[in-house]
Formats: structure tokens, C-alpha cells, sequence
């Protein structure tokens, strides 16, 4: 034994010397034409997938860098990408690396949630993503509010809070939801989990378009929505810097306030956030959306230090509670009813280690614990003397083990993740007037336990193709307790167990799923500035709590899960074509997703009873597509998209499908005063609906946005931002927003300003 012990000891001597011996180290300077530091510049490494940041003096460091030549990366929104290859000897290597201002900025962000930090036009997938820059130049009140510009991409609303993201047709549980890599886990009846944020602590928001199940397993069969909060990073002196906003708009005599310090230096990095809003109810072109109004405030702490010089442990804490959150009623409340979220709440803990380079073929290994909690307390008042009051906890705990190997020409994502959501619920139901209280449960305690093993190769099959391919094998535990509803009901205080309601009591069982899904990715390089791409994706969904098990009584019309439901299937294509050149940018994506057993709301009594149900196959195809052009010293943006959806074997259109929508957008500098936005979005007529819904007329809006340049007064430097959304005050509506009924003219007129202090 002892013999074993001492052939593992030296084995791990020798490993890690091997890790530090004949390593280098590369510093150097990102500025820009005018030899002006460049912040937050991300400099990556493209053999070994190493990103890192800029800090305020535009200076980097990568260490334990293994002697070799390399393509170093650089890019920056606002700037052309930059691109060398270099020569990285042992020891101390210096570079200075200059970046030409470009406005054209398609395809330069750097995205995360394909597993691995990534240029945009570097990724087979199609992506979108919002930048710092852009969540500041506007006021949005949620994260699908930020998303609604980008092509393909939609907005569902349950009043002025409460919003959900709408992906090429495709929203809800088809949906992943990510924060810093942790699943959100919720209910999705009611939109609210993306309004569960701080929008001044987000760095950026990505989306990938597309099924992405061998990544994220169950779920991912119409994309992943990824929110990247702000981040500390790790410089090579001490530091202490932050920033301050504050914004206003009318349209709700809304405010909000954010304040960000960061702190650290080349051993630990630190960073304490914290916001408020508050908002009263949103002004329509004919009046006011009554009880729209909200209240929400949120902290948040994270850092990281380095114990080793390649080994990094990060910790993350999460808290936003929003109060008196109002949901305006429409045809599923009488005209006088009042709704209200009076508590909505998320936690979250993440726990994140990172070793870099352990081995030669190893470039990191990583391992990350997430425990994310959600409560939404409602509170309904149908009519005087009556109330329902549901409440419920979602909480969500997991774990990932990721390692990023190199075998020659391979580069390979590999990893186990495990997560396990569970449910604990109630409702009361209370008539003053009869002196009845009904207790029931919106659905059983329950949980949904997720296991998966995936593995991603990416390899150059010639100078010019780029594959990209998976696999993932998941298994899935569904499990509930014995539900007979009501439970019991107390009539002029006497308890009493009334006869179950057959469609809403569920008997305890245990349920398993499994699946392998997989992904085949291409990108050619036509020429220097033209990709095609393609792709192609067998993804999988296990049908959700709530489609399983749900029962919701919205003043008369019912809601019923279904336990009986099949896993969802499908099998998802995109191609791709684009252009990246100084004045003219193009990026054009069409995509067709084939489902089975596609989970959907089926009519049994119209107006009144909703059931889920599978459809047995359904077909989704459209397109979308983004322009940008230089001309003179202007900037033009064009982008238009379009989905249709049917279930084919009944040839019947399917809900939720946004009509054919784009919009034209004109950026011009302002001197030395900043940049004008004007913006034009235009939705088409939808009249192919689904069995229910309404149909919608087209509409146009315009907006005006402007973004000054940053004023320096002393140590501080002050941005001024202004603008005008739905200029001229039009009056219209979101067809996406009349599924569950409710009746919503979107916000008119809307001015709004924001100052943002930095130091």
C-alpha cells in the first residue's frame, strides 16, 4: 500500500512541476488609434480558448502561458477586431496592440453560453447579444424588455413588470435561462423570472437561437438565454473603482438607481452591487394601465481570489425582492379585479473553481455549485369579500464538473451536470361573505431531478472549415407527492374534506426520462470577410412541473397539467451566411425545427378549460436577419425576422408566434457631444392564429435615443443619456401578450433620462 502511495505522490510532484516549468508570461497594451488605453478589451488566445480583460489602463497579463506560437485575439465593441500571430518564448513577453475604431459591431462580441468564451463570428451558432453599452443607452424594465430588439427575438407581457422571451416562436420551458452559468428554474404561467434582476448589474445578455441540448440537456430545444452579471477582475496593482446611475421615465413616473464598487489586485478581486426602483402605473395613449405599478430593490456580492497562480475560486451572492408588483386584469378577471404579486423573490449562491493548465492537454478544469431559490407570493381580489392567495418555492441546487482538453487539432468540452429543482406550494381561496376558505395546491410538492454527460469536439478540418460537433446522454427523475384537491375547505370555521376534483388531484408517482441528444456544426470561410455556417441538432425536453401536474383557476378559466404527457423530440437546422468588412456587415440565418410530442395549450371548452396536451408533429420555419453599414460618418442598422408554426398533422397554426416584425435603425455623432439614435420598429398584420387567440393588426413605432460622450471632471467621468420611446405616442398591441387573455395596449409615449457617474 505504501508502494502505491508513494508512485501517486511522485506522479503529482512531477505533474505539477511539469505545470510550471518552460512556461511564459505575456503582458501587453491594448489603445486605441489616438494611443488611448482601451478598457475591457477582451484578449484571447485562440488555441488555448484563454479570454481576459482590459483593466483601466488598457494592460493584460496572461500567465503560465507554455512557450509555442499562438493567434492572439483582440476585441472591443466600437472597434475591428484585431488578429496576429505571435511567438510566445519562455520567460517575459511584451506586446502593444493598437485597435482602429469601427462602428459596425456585428459579429464582435464575445459570447460565454456555448460553454467556452468565443467570438460571435467565430461560432457556428446563430447568436445575439446585448451589450453593456446598449442595456445603458435605454431604461428597460426587464431582460426580455432588453432582448425585444435583436432579430428573431420577442417579447410576451404580463403587465409592465411581468415579461417573457419569445425565441423564433419558441418561449417558456423551451427555453434554457442562465445567470453566470446557473439554471433558473420557475414556474412560467405567469412571466415574472426575467424581471427577477438587476438591470444596472448586467455586463451583457447573449442568446443562442437554435436547439443547444447537448450543452444544457433538458429544455434547450428552442435556445439558451444567458445573463452575464458584472464581474471584478484580477490587476496587477490594487485598485478601487465604481459607478453610480440613476435613471427616470415618465411613462410610469418610474426612477431608478444602481451602485457598483469593484475592488482587487493581482491576488483577490471583490465587488458590492446595489439597486431600487419604483414605478407607478404605466401610461397608455388612452389613459393608464391600472395596477401596473412595482417596487423591487437587489444586492449582490462576489469576488475570487487565487490560492495558486492557475487556480481561481470565485463565490457569487445574489438577493432581489420585488413588492407590490401589480398584473393588470383582462378577460381572465372580472373588469374590477385586482391582482398583485405582493412578495417576489430570488436567491442565489454560486461556488466556482477553475484550475488552469493542470496538465499539457488540460487547459482548465472546472468545478461550479449553484443553489438558486425563487418565492412568488400572488395575491388575487376578484371582487369584494373574496381573495386567492397562492404562494410557492422553487428552489434549484447544482453542480457542474467541465474540463477543456487539447489532443492535437481537438479541442474538447467535456463534463457531468447535475441538477434537481423542487416545488412546495399553496393556495387559499377565501369568500368573506359565506365565510368559506378552500385550501387546494396549484400543484403537488414535487421535484424534477436532472443528470447529464456531454462532451463537444472542435476541430479545423482545413484552414478553411471549422467543425463543431456533441453528444449528451441525461437522465431524468420526475417525482410528486399524493395531491387530493381541494384539501380541505373551512366553512364558518368548521374543517371539512370534500370529494377530490378528478382532473386536479394527482396520485404519487415517479417518473423516469431519458435521452441522448447531439450537434453537428459548420463554418466555412468562403473568403477573408465571408462565413456560411450550418447546423444541425437533435434536442430533446422532459415536460415541466407545471405541464405535468398544474391546476389554475384564473377567475373561470382553468389551466389543467397533464401527467400523461410525452417527452418533446425534435430536429432542428440552420444555415447561415455573413459578411464582416469595414462599411458593410451582414448576418443572415434561416432555420426550420421539427418537433414531436411538441407540448401545447389545447381549447377543450373554448374560453374556459386549457389542458396540455402533445401534438403529435409540428413544424417551425422562418429566417432572420441584421445589416450594418457605414456611410460617412453614420451608422445604419437593418434587421428583419419571420416564423411560421403549424402542427402539421391537423394542419392547424400553433400559438405564440410573432408576425413578421424588422426595424431601421440611424446612429450620427453629435460633434463632441455624443451619438443620436433614431429607430423604426414595424410589426405586420398576424392573422394566421392559433384557435383562441386574436388576431392582430400591424403597427410602427419610433424612437430617439441619445448617448452623450463621457465628461471628465476631476477623478469622475459623467454620461448623460436621453430619449424618447414610441414617439408618436401610438397606440397598439403585442400579439404575443393576448394568450392568457389578458387585454394590453402597450406603453405610450416615453421619455426618459439617465446619468451614470464613474470613478
Amino acid at each position: 500500500m505504501k508502494k502505491y502511495i508513494l508512485v501517486i505522490l511522485v506522479f503529482l510532484i512531477f505533474t505539477v512541476a511539469n505545470t510550471f516549468a518552460q512556461t511564459a508570461t505575456l503582458k501587453g497594451k491594448v489603445v486605441d488609434d489616438a494611443q488611448k488605453a482601451v478598457e475591457l478589451a477582451s484578449v484571447r488566445i485562440k488555441e488555448m480558448k484563454l479570454v481576459y480583460v482590459t483593466g483601466k489602463d488598457g494592460s493584460f497579463e496572461i500567465r503560465n502561458l507554455p512557450a509555442g506560437n499562438y493567434t492572439l485575439i483582440v476585441s472591443r465593441i466600437g472597434y475591428a477586431a484585431y488578429s496576429k500571430k505571435i511567438k510566445v518564448k519562455t520567460g517575459l513577453n511584451n506586446i502593444l496592440i493598437t485597435l482602429t475604431v469601427s462602428p459596425i459591431q456585428l459579429g464582435q462580441a464575445v459570447v460565454t453560453g456555448v460553454r467556452m468564451p468565443a467570438i460571435e463570428k467565430n461560432v457556428a451558432f446563430p447568436v445575439e447579444a446585448v451589450s453593456k453599452n446598449e442595456l445603458e443607452s435605454t431604461e428597460p424594465n426587464s431582460i426580455a424588455d432588453a432582448l425585444s430588439e435583436k432579430p428573431g427575438i420577442d417579447i410576451a407581457r404580463d403587465g409592465a413588470w411581468g415579461t417573457m422571451v419569445n425565441v423564433r416562436g419558441l418561449s417558456g420551458q423551451n427555453l434554457v435561462y442562465l445567470v453566470d452559468g446557473a439554471r433558473i428554474e420557475t414556474s412560467t404561467n405567469i412571466a415574472g423570472g426575467l424581471s427577477l434582476f438587476d438591470l444596472n448589474d448586467i455586463k451583457k445578455i447573449e442568446v443562442i437561437k437554435g436547439g443547444l441540448s447537448t450543452l444544457y440537456g433538458t429544455g434547450a430545444t428552442g435556445g439558451v438565454v444567458n445573463i452575464v452579471t458584472k464581474q471584478p477582475e484580477f490587476e496587477r496593482s490594487l485598485y478601487l473603482r465604481g459607478s453610480a446611475e440613476y435613471g427616470y421615465k415618465n411613462v410610469n413616473n418610474g426612477y431608478s438607481a444602481g451602485l457598483n464598487l469593484f475592488a482587487g489586485n493581482q491576488n483577490w478581486k471583490a465587488k458590492i452591487s446595489a439597486g431600487k426602483r419604483k414605478a407607478g402605473d404605466t401610461r397608455i395613449p388612452n389613459g393608464y394601465l391600472t395596477n401596473s405599478g412595482f417596487e423591487d430593490y437587489s444586492y449582490s456580492f462576489s469576488g475570487g481570489v487565487l490560492p495558486l497562480k492557475n487556480l481561481e475560486v470565485d463565490a457569487e451572492f445574489q438577493y432581489f425582492k420585488a413588492t407590490n408588483v401589480g398584473i393588470p386584469g383582462g378577460a381572465a378577471f372580472p373588469p374590477n379585479a385586482k391582482a398583485t404579486y405582493p412578495e417576489a423573490l430570488r436567491k442565489m449562491f454560486l461556488l466556482n473553481t477553475v484550475w488552469r493548465n493542470p496538465f499539457n492537454f488540460a487547459k482548465t478544469i472546472s468545478l461550479k455549485y449553484y443553489n438558486q431559490f425563487i418565492r412568488r407570493v400572488v395575491e388575487i381580489i376578484p371582487a369584494q369579500g373574496k381573495r386567492v392567495s397562492p404562494s410557492s418555492d422553487h428552489e434549484t441546487n447544482g453542480i457542474t464538473l467541465q474540463s477543456e482538453l487539447v489532443f492535437g487539432k481537438h479541442y474538447l468540452i467535456t463534463g457531468f451536470d447535475f441538477w434537481q429543482r423542487t416545488y412546495e406550494g399553496i393556495r387559499e381561496t377565501r369568500n368573506d361573505i359565506a365565510d368559506v376558505t378552500i385550501v387546494d395546491k396549484p400543484i403537488p410538492n414535487s421535484g424534477f431531478a436532472s443528470a447529464g454527460l456531454f462532451f463537444n469536439d472542435e476541430i479545423y478540418l482545413t484552414n478553411k472549415l471549422k467543425l463543431n460537433a456533441g453528444a449528451r446522454y441525461d437522465y431524468i427523475r420526475i417525482k410528486n407527492e399524493e395531491t387530493n384537491n381541494p384539501l380541505y375547505k373551512i366553512v364558518k370555521g368548521k374543517k371539512i374534506y370534500p370529494s377530490p376534483i378528478k382532473d386536479a388531484s394527482f396520485k404519487a408517482q415517479t417518473n423516469y426520462n431519458e435521452s441522448w441528444s447531439g450537434n453537428l456544426n459548420l463554418l466555412y470561410s468562403v473568403a477573408k470577410n465571408i462565413d456560411l455556417t450550418f447546423s444541425l441538432a437533435k434536442t430533446f425536453r422532459s415536460p415541466s412541473l407545471e405541464e405535468r401536474f398544474q391546476y389554475i383557476n384564473l377567475g373561470g378559466i382553468i389551466y389543467l397539467g397533464n401527467p400523461d404527457l410525452q417527452p418533446e423530440r425534435s430536429l432542428s437546422f440552420n444555415g447561415g451566411f455573413r459578411f464582416y468588412g469595414k462599411r458593410f456587415s451582414a448576418k443572415v440565418n434561416g432555420f426550420a425545427n421539427f418537433f414531436n410530442n411538441l407540448v401545447i395549450y389545447d381549447a377543450v371548452v373554448k374560453d374556459s378549460l386549457y389542458k396540455k396536451s402533445n401534438v403529435g408533429k409540428a413544424r417551425y420555419y422562418g429566417f432572420d436577419a441584421e445589416v450594418g453599414a457605414r456611410l460617412c460618418v453614420t451608422v445604419w442598422n437593418l434587421g428583419i425576422s419571420y416564423v411560421n408554426a403549424y402542427d402539421t398533422e391537423n394542419n392547424k397554426p400553433l400559438p405564440q408566434i410573432p408576425p413578421l416584425n424588422g426595424f431601421v435603425k440611424f446612429t450620427a455623432p453629435l460633434v463632441n457631444w455624443g451619438k443620436l439614435d433614431l429607430k423604426g420598429t414595424f410589426y405586420a398584420d398576424q392573422k394566421n392564429v392559433a384557435e383562441g387567440e386574436e388576431k392582430t393588426p400591424g403597427y410602427a413605432v419610433y424612437d430617439v435615443k441619445f448617448r452623450s460622450t463621457k465628461i471628465q471632471l476631476g477623478t469622475v467621468k459623467i454620461s448623460l443619456f436621453a430619449g424618447v420611446e414610441n414617439f408618436f405616442n401610438r397606440s397598439y398591441r403585442n400579439h404575443l401578450s393576448t394568450y392568457r387573455g389578458i387585454t394590453l395596449t402597450e406603453p405610450g409615449r416615453n421619455v426618459f433620462v439617465k446619468i451614470k457617474l464613474e470613478w
